[in-house]
């Protein structure tokens, strides 16, 4: 189901965002698509949602 998902969230205009609160690990597929991976480590994708 969650690849589903995925599949459906891709297939959306790229003028629309799409923020998605889950834990859970983005498949393999979309690497190269632009999405943002928050990830709580400054050295590893993007740390936090707003900027200290």
């Amino acid at each position: 189901m969650k690849d589903r998902a995925f599949e459906t969230f891709s297939a959306m205009p790229p003028n629309l965002q799409l923020i998605i609160l889950e834990n859970v690990d983005v498949p393999a597929w979309l690497e190269g698509q632009p999405l943002t991976h928050f990830t709580g480590n400054a050295a590893a994708g993007r740390a936090d949602l707003f900027p200290k």
